[in-house]
């Protein structure tokens, strides 16, 4: 049986490719996704849309982000490839509702409304539906095969789920050993973080705190270097970093590049594929900071890194949830249970514990701490740790829309509490999710932090 490569396909964005040995492949939640292929003309595609139409004019234009304006472009991405109507067949799926279903999901019917829309596209433009599988209460993968031409829709459980004999829970031991194999988080990340809230931040003293760092500074002069940021001139030091880049993007992109090592440890336990954890805790950041942007309250700075930092226990338990793939899987998937009950059930300890833990030793500054423990608990306004309440939605969000091969079960039942904690209505759900932006849900971390 021959094993070809796999792309996945982003929320908020569509690819188009001819014959080759690839399979495009897009893992949905309620987002809607469309799988089209002219077999004789090789030409096909998937398109991954986020919400059914624009709902707002205050954020930059993305056509691909929605279906009704998304599809159209696509299709004549395919027609110019040479793809005709006659010839072309279409797979629909995602659209997924959270069980119990409740008056918000009938209310926002985000899903329901883009299989609708893109049914009527299709049709008007002649094109064969053969399968669409949207609704129901369960994620879907949907596989193009760009080599043999045929397509799938199945659920979205990439692996084994067969028992496995010979795994033995970790006892305290196991746990303490995995944490002491981390180093701390170097501190000239909160000493970036106090001068930028403090206001007191000038780029040479920016420049001196990130330079006592050898590791943290080649690191940032090599991704500075990198064609993603598509700088003329070479990027030598630090001091050339800042005053290129300018402060806001420089300090973003140190901060993250400092967590990603820490996230570099993690394997495929949580995200089923590697890098996954990384990709998630940059996309909530990139949210939580646009959120922050909306809340006078709130420093957006402060809200990315906590957005970095929030799910850091699970880089701790990430090797050990790595080998309870079926244990899991049925204590979140079958029995309904959170992903803090199925840690304790199957670890006895689950991550906000660990990663309290490992940030009290690491001293963070409380908040953080915080954010840390109660990101999972944040369902009350709490005027007192806005912060924490902002990271659980952003958190939430990331979930609901990068929907991915992981072990996670997405509780659309605090979203409406969770943006009533952030000062939002349910009405305002869509500007929300319109105000994400794209690159935070794609595949490429390091693009979201340039263009978050």
């Amino acid at each position: 049986m021959t094993v070809f490569p796999k792309y996945h396909v982003a929320s908020g964005s569509y690819r188009v490719d001819t014959t080759k040995p690839l399979i495009l492949q897009a893992f949905l939640g309620t987002c809607v996704a469309v799988a089209i292929f002219d077999a004789r003309k090789g030409v096909g595609g998937i398109i991954h849309s986020l919400l059914p139409e624009p709902v707002s004019s205050g954020y930059p234009y993305c056509p691909e982000k929605y279906m009704s304006t998304g599809l159209p472009q696509f299709l004549k991405e395919l027609y110019k490839a040479g793809a005709e109507p006659k010839n072309m067949k279409a797979y629909l799926a995602g659209g997924s509702l959270i069980k119990p279903l409740n008056q918000q999901d009938v209310h926002l019917n985000i899903g329901g409304r883009s299989a609708q829309i893109a049914g009527k596209l299709l049709q008007e433009s002649n094109i064969q539906i053969i399968k669409s599988e949207t609704g129901g209460f369960g994620g879907y993968s949907l596989n193009l095969n760009m080599a043999e031409w045929c397509c799938d829709i199945s659920p979205s459980v990439p692996f084994d789920l067969s028992p496995n004999s010979n795994y033995v829970a970790p006892n305290k031991a196991d746990l303490k050993k995995a944490a002491a194999r981390l180093q701390p988080i170097p501190q000239i990340i909160f000493s970036i973080l106090k001068m930028i809230n403090e206001d007191t931040c000038d780029i040479k003293e920016l420049s001196r705190e990130v330079k006592k760092d050898q590791v943290l500074t080649a690191k940032t002069i090599k991704l500075s270097n990198s064609a993603l940021f598509a700088v003329r001139k070479k990027i030598e030091s630090i001091d050339d970093a800042i005053a290129i880049l300018g402060q806001e993007l420089f300090s973003r992109m140190i901060i993250s590049v400092a967590v990603q090592n820490y996230f570099d440890h993690a394997s495929s336990g949580y995200s089923l594929s590697k890098g996954g954890l990384y990709h998630h805790a940059l996309g909530t950041a990139i949210i939580a900071q646009r959120l922050a942007e909306m809340n006078p309250c709130l420093q957006p700075d402060v809200a990315y890194t906590a957005g970095l930092l929030h799910d850091i226990g699970k880089v701790v338990l990430d090797q050990f949830v790595m080998y309870s793939y079926p244990l899991f899987y049925r204590l979140l998937m079958e029995e309904k249970r959170s992903i803090m009950e199925a840690e304790q059930n199957i670890l006895g300890v689950d991550h906000t514990v660990i990663g309290g833990e490992l940030a009290e030793s690491w001293e963070f500054p409380e908040s953080m701490i915080h954010v840390i423990q109660n990101h999972h608990h944040a369902t009350v306004a709490d005027e007192h740790d806005p912060l924490t309440s902002l990271i659980a939605l952003s958190n939430l969000l990331m979930h609901m829309f990068s929907a991915g091969p992981e072990l996670y079960l997405v509780n659309t039942g605090n979203l409406e509490p969770l943006l009533t904690a952030n000062g939002f209505s349910l009405s305002l759900f869509p500007d929300i999710v319109d105000a994400i932006p794209v690159q935070a849900l794609s595949s490429s971390p390091e693009l979201a932090i340039i263009q978050g």
